[in-house]
């Protein structure tokens, strides 16, 4: 019943904005995992000295940064496969690209999101620089997952297997 009450009430405002809100330095997150990992520790009545991998692993829920490239990350799903389920401000708007269309030649990498040069680490902390990033360090099998139910089911496994490790 804890954890469904952690799901109901804290994970859903965790998510929601967190696009935005976590794309920050670690600094400026700290009071909110913290928090975070207390609430995870009060609800499972373990002891201050669990590991908080433990914690998350418990509730099959990742980390605030995990959680972030996650978003992060489906975003650019969205965005190739499933524009229908974006606002309309960014079906005319090109966020992300395929090498493929970038160059007229076969790359290596040809099925990557194309990674625009940025030349300052406030561009280095863009969505889209950061989502084409993360989005290309994604396995290829993950990323050909059709339907979005069973990617987003594949993205959480993931980001799981990455942290009981």
């Amino acid at each position: 019943m804890l954890k469904d009450m952690y799901y109901a009430f804290v994970y859903t405002h965790i998510l929601y904005g967190i696009e935005l809100y976590a794309n920050t330095t670690n600094t400026n997150l700290n009071k909110l995992i913290v928090l975070h990992n207390k609430l995870l520790r009060i609800l499972q009545s373990e002891p201050r000295t669990t590991h908080t991998r433990q914690l998350y692993l418990n509730y099959n829920v990742p980390p605030i940064s995990d959680l972030h490239n996650q978003q992060l990350i489906l975003f650019v799903y969205k965005y190739l496969y499933h524009a229908d389920l974006l606002p309309r401000v960014f079906h005319d708007n090109d966020y992300f690209a395929l090498n493929n269309i970038i160059h007229n030649y076969n790359t290596r990498r040809h099925t990557n999101v194309h990674i625009f040069g940025v030349h300052t680490t406030h561009g280095k902390r863009s969505t889209c620089y950061r989502a084409a990033v993360l989005w290309n360090e994604l396995p290829e099998h993950l990323r050909m997952i059709p339907g979005i139910t069973q990617f987003k089911k594949s993205l959480k496994c993931h980001f799981l297997s990455l942290l009981s490790e």
